[in-house]
């Protein structure tokens, strides 16, 4: 209370002017500090070690121009957002998610940016008006406590039940800074880049609304990019087929293969999110062409986008085109607008190429199973379903669909499958972040869905790029019904920004009421405080609910010894393992590959609940069994925590001359626990 009198008495006596620049001052010290939450990781990209020192000059720039300019730092990394996988391996940057790089920099930027500008940060946002605000806080909200509740898990085990909160919270930050973009973080920080990839992609939405009120040609920009970038990744598809088709022993045969239905994509590893994304950027790429004097320069851009989407053979990107395009072809047809003709030819031009590939389907064997494609999807439903069962309201938490799947999948899913991911985007959201997480999800569908039907039938209309956008967008969450094209950044990227600006095309002159500002506020808050407190009973509840295997982190895929049948992970340099509370003894099969070599010893120094127990030397390249007694943790489901450090760690990109990015600690076999 006397610090609350104190913040009050500050406030009081100040003429309202003084009030806000103090309000104003103390938002730019929060935005600061949000900049410097979301460029931590980025340091991950300046370690020259494993590195080019290309990528970080190149994200300073693109940091330094995000200040500068946010709107054209939003234009360059939309471009380049669907080519970055490519980019990765033509330049071998290895395993780095230069994607995410490239949101965190220009987040970053966009942030101080509003911090160092007072007129911008005073200025209102009509996304505020019908609830688009409040939707997104929503959803990052349950996010992001997802997350707290992930990373908290991986201090349950200590002597006191809780790790030192300040040791945990810089162990974070230096995984964080360290090794986040680098994909290492992918076996260290569970549920962080899941839950980011979301967030990431809600901030380039309101980012955009933000600067579209202010440059309203930032749409159009984007839309550009955007058909820029798919371009550009199509003739990377393109020229993968033709080097494909010259290799091979009979070209034409090769050839027939490819138009007949032999799926491809080049740097974007899953087809189905291909096939999405291309499917999507030809909506766009309408919208973008209508009224433009090179339109025939750019219909052939269109076209070369359509040969990759048709190249990527994903059955429900073609279901979802024919549905949008009907769908918008008879809006048009009962809305008798003759002046839309052109519009209306041009859609009968994409029914007919998406009819030819339906054929196709049928007569090629290399489409023709759909009847087990769609066995797979209802089985994936019913997979769904079970795990949304035992998590309602807030989910099994992020990033953790994968891991569980096997545990609920129906026999004959089990089958093919070990673990697998949804094929259905919404499922997978209400499954990892439950009722509440879907509830944000869909109420940002409704909104946008609502906007963009209400502005199309004004007289004043913001013209046929809203149109077609607004169909890109609904093309792309049909195929989330049947796939999960958001669990990819080099489609959920672009998708976001898509979205984005649709909704700023949507809400222009809408004016914001001041009482809905104050509902959505009080919203906002009750939300956050809803949220933070059933943080502590979430972390229990799963902690007494989770097997130690799956929380385990610091390891990589389990391994097979050739010419035998020994089974072992690799662990990095750093690691965390759980056994149940009530074992007494745990034995760690422990071998160092390079020890006894030019590395001379390995050290691994043995961790339980957060105290020193043992430093165990490696000389050789043999087996050490390592016991160590256990003592009870207070209560039966609370687990013991086991960390491993080892010392040095071994590099084969650099010791060893293999292109193995990853950096390995120790092998471990199977655990003794008695």
């Amino acid at each position: 209370m006397p610090r609350l009198r104190n913040v009050l008495s500050f406030f009081k006596g100040a003429t309202l002017s003084e009030n806000w620049s103090r309000c104003l001052a103390a938002k730019s010290l929060l935005l600061l500090g949000a900049a410097t939450i979301i460029l931590a990781p980025t340091l991950s990209a300046f370690d020259l070690n494993h590195i080019s020192a290309t990528v970080p000059v190149t994200l300073s720039a693109l940091l330094a121009l995000s200040i500068v300019r946010p709107s054209i730092g939003l234009i360059v990394a939309t471009t380049i957002f669907p080519i970055t996988g490519w980019i990765t391996q033509a330049f071998s940057l290895g395993p780095m998610r230069l994607s995410e790089a490239l949101v965190l920099v220009v987040l970053g930027g966009v942030i101080i940016r509003l911090a160092l500008s007072p007129k911008e940060l005073k200025a209102g946002s009509q996304a505020s008006a019908i609830g688009i605000v409040s939707a997104s806080f929503l959803f990052i909200a349950v996010t992001a406590t997802s997350i707290v509740v992930e990373l908290s898990l991986l201090r349950t085990g200590s002597t006191a039940s809780w790790l030192n909160v300040w040791t945990f919270l810089t162990e974070t930050l230096n995984q964080i800074t360290s090794n986040y973009l680098l994909g290492n973080s992918v076996v260290s920080l569970p549920g962080l880049i899941d839950g980011a990839l979301l967030i990431e992609g809600l901030l380039l939405v309101l980012v955009i609304l933000k600067y579209s009120e202010s440059n309203p040609a930032l749409p159009r920009h984007l839309a550009g990019a955007l058909v820029t970038g798919a371009f550009i990744s199509a003739v990377i598809n393109l020229n993968l087929l033709a080097t494909n088709v010259i290799e091979a022993d009979e070209s034409m045969t090769m050839l027939a293969r490819y138009l007949g239905g032999l799926r491809l994509s080049g740097h974007i590893q899953d087809l189905n999110a291909t096939g999405s994304y291309f499917l999507t950027m030809m909506f766009v790429g309408i919208g973008f062409i209508s009224g433009r004097k090179d339109s025939r320069l750019l219909g052939c851009v269109i076209f070369t986008i359509g040969v990759a989407f048709w190249l990527a053979g994903s059955r429900s990107a073609l279901f979802a085109g024919l549905v949008v395009v009907l769908l918008a072809t008879g809006q048009w047809v009962l809305s008798k607008r003759r002046g839309q003709s052109r519009t209306a030819l041009i859609a009968l031009v994409i029914v007919v190429s998406l009819l030819t590939p339906l054929l196709m389907v049928v007569a090629y064997p290399e489409r023709s199973r759909i009847s087990a494609g769609l066995q797979h999807r209802i089985d994936f439903t019913i997979t769904s379903i079970r795990m949304w069962a035992t998590a309602p309201v807030f989910g099994v938490g992020n990033g953790r669909y994968y891991d569980l799947s096997g545990d609920f999948m129906p026999s004959t899913l089990k089958e093919r499958y070990a673990n697998e991911n949804a094929h259905n985007n919404f499922l997978q959201i209400a499954s990892e972040l439950g009722t509440i997480g879907l509830a944000g999800f869909l109420w940002l569908i409704f909104l946008g869905v609502g906007r963009v039907r209400k502005q199309s039938r004004t007289k004043q209309q913001s013209g046929p790029l809203l149109i077609w956008t607004g169909a890109g967008v609904s093309a792309f969450l049909l195929t989330c019904l049947l796939g999960h094209p958001l669990l990819v950044r080099e489609t959920a990227y672009p998708f976001w920004v898509l979205a984005g600006l649709t909704l700023s095309l949507s809400i222009r002159g809408l004016k914001a009421q001041s009482i809905s500002k104050r509902r959505h506020t009080a919203f906002r808050c009750l939300t956050a405080l809803v949220l933070v407190a059933s943080i502590p009973e979430r972390v229990n509840s799963a902690s007494c609910g989770r097997p130690f295997e799956e929380v385990s982190f610091g390891f990589f895929e389990r391994e097979i010894e050739p010419n035998t049948d020994l089974q072992f992970r690799w662990s990095s340099d750093r690691a965390t393992l759980f056994v149940p509370g009530d074992a007494q003894w745990a034995s760690l099969p422990l071998r160092a590959l390079h020890a006894g070599t030019n590395t001379g010893t390995v050290t691994v120094n043995i961790f339980l609940g957060g105290q020193s127990v043992m430093q165990v030397p490696l000389t050789d390249q043999n087996w050490t069994e390592v016991s160590v007694k256990l003592s009870r943790t207070p209560t039966s489901c609370m687990p013991h925590r086991f960390d491993l450090e080892v010392f040095p760690a071994l590099i084969p990109s650099s010791d060893l001359g293999t292109t193995d990015e990853r950096i390995l600690g120790v092998q471990l076999k199977e655990l003794t626990i008695r």
